[in-house]
C-alpha cells in the first residue's frame, strides 16, 4: 500500500503521512523493500550509461516500477530536465536485463 501512496505525495507531505501511519497503525514496522535485485540492475544500467547514480533517482524509478505492477496505465509527470525519460528507460533497460539474466521473478517477465 506504501509503495503506491508515496509517489503521489508532495515531498513535503510525507513526514505528515508516515506521522499520520505511525499513529493508526503504533508500534508496526513496514518490512524492508524486496527490490534489491531491481536496484542492482537499475544502478548497473544508470553506470553504463554514464549517469549518476543518486540514491532519490534510484528510489523514484522503483517507485515508478511499483506502481507499474499494481496499475495498468501510468502517468509520470514533472517539469521539463527532471529525469522522467531516464527514469523509465532506465527502467525498461534493468527489467530486460534482469530477465536476460533468468530471474525467477514473473515481475520483470513482462
Amino acid at each position: 500500500m506504501l509503495d503506491l501512496i508515496k509517489p503521489k505525495l508532495v515531498y513535503l507531505d510525507l513526514p505528515l503521512f508516515m506521522a499520520l501511519l505511525s499513529d493508526l497503525f503504533p508500534g508496526v514496522e513496514l518490512p524492508p523493500g524486496q527490490d534489491s535485485i531491481l536496484i542492482r540492475a537499475v544502478e548497473t544500467e544508470l553506470k553504463e550509461h554514464n549517469l549518476q547514480v543518486v540514491p532519490e533517482f534510484v528510489t523514484k524509478i522503483i517507485q515508478i516500477f511499483d506502481c507499474k505492477v499494481a496499475r495498468h496505465g501510468n502517468m509520470i509527470v514533472g517539469r521539463t530536465g527532471s529525469g522522467k525519460s531516464t527514469a523509465w528507460k532506465t527502467l525498461t533497460r534493468a527489467m530486460a536485463r534482469l530477465k536476460k539474466d533468468d530471474v525467477q521473478d514473473e515481475r520483470f517477465q513482462k
